[in-house]
């Protein structure tokens, strides 16, 4: 067959969607998986709207990522727990808001960082504790600012990513979540 000629290339299809009719379709990839909606994923327990993931627990909205326990809204992030809404992160813990972030952990809203603990919006840093917004505090007065400017962002409907999110249903969906952390 010639498939630059159009008739061809039509019959092809013709055919094809007969034989759709007919043979059986596999609507999801799952292998040893439990509790899991999503497609191709391997080794799953509860993971919900997950896509081309791989040894994931109690995991939501996540596409592309391995080893994840505990997450929410994660892309292309591997072997992190207890984070959420995060973008090409690795190894961390705890983190949120935060996107290229590796060996983070009780971080927000922080970039292009490494080994961050207990940072709050810095980006650029490597190895350090108890920033925000790349300033250096001591454990007592970082505590406390964090708590001041959640406050203040919470107060101003802004401790979200809402501005981020290009689809209606996206922003309803955070909306509605029943986290005071996220959406008081």
């Amino acid at each position: 067959m010639d498939l630059n000629n159009p008739a061809h290339r039509q019959a092809i299809e013709v055919r094809l969607n007969q034989l759709r009719q007919t043979v059986p379709q596999i609507a999801t990839h799952q292998t040893l998986c439990e509790g899991s909606v999503g497609d191709n994923l391997v080794q799953c327990k509860n993971a919900y709207q997950c896509f081309d993931g791989y040894d994931l627990e109690d995991v939501g909205y996540a596409i592309e990522t391995n080893s994840l326990k505990n997450c929410y809204d994660m892309t292309v992030c591997f072997k992190t727990e207890e984070s959420y809404q995060c973008v090409h992160c690795s190894g961390n813990y705890g983190l949120k808001f935060s996107i290229h972030c590796d060996g983070c952990s009780e971080s927000e809203f922080c970039a292009y960082s490494k080994n961050l603990r207990n940072c709050f919006g810095c980006v650029y840093l490597q190895d350090k504790q108890f920033y925000i917004l790349n300033q250096p505090y001591s454990e007592a007065d970082y505590y406390a600012k964090v708590a001041e400017i959640k406050q203040e962002l919470i107060e101003a409907g802004q401790y979200n990513l809402l501005p981020f999110f290009v689809s209606d249903y996206e922003q309803e969906r955070l909306l509605n979540e029943t986290d005071p952390a996220i959406n008081p």
